[in-house]
């Protein structure tokens, strides 16, 4: 089976152009772009970067920040987050720290148009759900979008997907218009004038807690749950969650794929889209699905050993290759790849202890012009402070 070339979720790929030059040796691989210190700089980043016209990096933290935190939930004392670029002519700059009334803790990839960044964070805002903003890329002009209530959506994940149009859409993991007796959160669009509206409130039978959002060509939305469907002995009363499509222009909801425990562990994560309209996710196992249902293994996770966890979606490189991520309980996690010359296996690429470029990458890494990887560790880098983490450049 030949791999199509990818447009990437969030047409992260779409932004890339040549990267600045590498900031570390490159007889460490992985190695560490930049070190977060958890404290003024920011630290912890979940969400991973997004490349700039001119190879700037762009990206948020989970804490740190210069602002103290006012967010009634989460970790305050460990700051609100930050947004932040780096690149060779400026090094690293904090354009943004937020501190509660204007956000708190940045989990996301941003989303960048011509030079302004748009992204979310999980908490913050006047009602502490979560907000929408907007800032340039010199950090001028910070705007608040929207502010979730937790009847409109609560705790925002995953980078704004724009449309020829201007609108965004988006996904948050709770909240909806029976919060907050039930919070199975919902897709929502916002438009050029800053005006959200509630486009799907999920359910215990179609899908629970979104994990994941990408646009394929055609202008649908797909994406994975991490609960909802049948009841079942692996997961429970919950459910082990569903694949589905959403048509912003018809509002027709469908369940691609429902996990009952037999196939796969559930909790699709869903990464990219290529140009004819196959998907590609895992939900431990390493899959694609289009948009009839049809769904089929590319590799299973028995590759992944005890303690290893897959993270984010797979990405599809120009050339074919998928790349993911995944944590691991006694060490510091890694990248793998898959290419079909290779069917069914995976391979590790890079693997992190902490040393050259921290631990655990929880994000979707990006695909630089040379074919590095490029993104973000959530624990300790070299500076080895409680709250840090590292942005990596990975050589396949």
């Amino acid at each position: 089976m030949k791999l199509p070339l990818a447009i990437a979720a969030a047409s992260l790929l779409s932004l890339l152009a040549p990267l600045h030059a590498r900031a570390c040796s490159p007889s460490n691989n992985p190695c560490a772009i930049y070190d977060f210190r958890g404290s003024v700089t920011g630290g912890a980043p979940q969400g991973g970067v997004i490349i700039g016209p001119d190879g700037t990096l762009y990206g948020e933290t989970s804490a740190g920040g210069t602002a103290p935190c006012k967010a009634s939930r989460g970790q305050p004392k460990y700051g609100c987050g930050t947004v932040y670029s780096i690149s060779k002519a400026g090094g690293y700059k904090v354009l943004v720290s937020f501190h509660g009334p204007n956000g708190a803790y940045g989990l996301s990839n941003l989303t960048l148009i011509g030079n302004t960044l748009y992204g979310s964070t999980e908490r913050g805002g006047t009602s502490d759900q979560g907000v929408i903003f907007s800032v340039n890329t010199d950090g001028s002009n910070f705007i608040l979008l929207h502010q979730f209530n937790g009847t409109d959506g609560s705790d925002p994940h995953g980078p704004l997907i724009p449309d020829p149009n201007g609108t965004f859409y988006g996904f948050t993991v709770s909240g909806g218009p029976t919060y907050p007796a039930q919070s199975p959160g919902t897709i929502f669009s916002l438009s050029p004038t800053g005006v959200l509206t509630t486009l799907y409130t999920f359910s215990k039978a179609d899908g629970y807690s979104p994990t994941s959002l990408v646009m394929t060509p055609s202008g649908v939305l797909v994406g994975g749950t991490y609960y909802g469907g049948p009841e079942n002995k692996i997961c429970g009363a919950l459910g082990c969650g569903v694949v589905f499509s959403f048509n912003p222009a018809t509002s027709q909801y469908t369940v691609l794929k429902t996990y009952d425990g037999s196939t796969g562990t559930g909790s699709p994560f869903i990464g990219s889209v290529t140009a004819d309209g196959t998907i590609y996710g895992n939900d431990e196992d390493l899959f694609f699905i289009d948009l009839a249902g049809n769904y089929q293994v590319l590799a299973q996770s028995n590759y992944f050993a005890a303690g290893v966890t897959p993270e984010s979606g797979p990405i599809l490189a120009q050339d074919g290759t998928l790349y993911g991520t995944y944590s691991q309980s006694l060490d510091g996690g890694g990248l793998y790849s898959y290419t079909q010359n290779n069917p069914g296996v995976l391979n590790t690429v890079c693997t992190f202890n902490s040393v050259h470029a921290g631990s655990t990458p929880y994000s979707q890494p990006v695909v630089a012009p040379n074919g590095d990887l490029i993104g973000t560790t959530y624990y300790a880098g070299t500076q080895h402070y409680q709250v840090s983490g590292a942005i990596y450049d990975c050589t396949p």
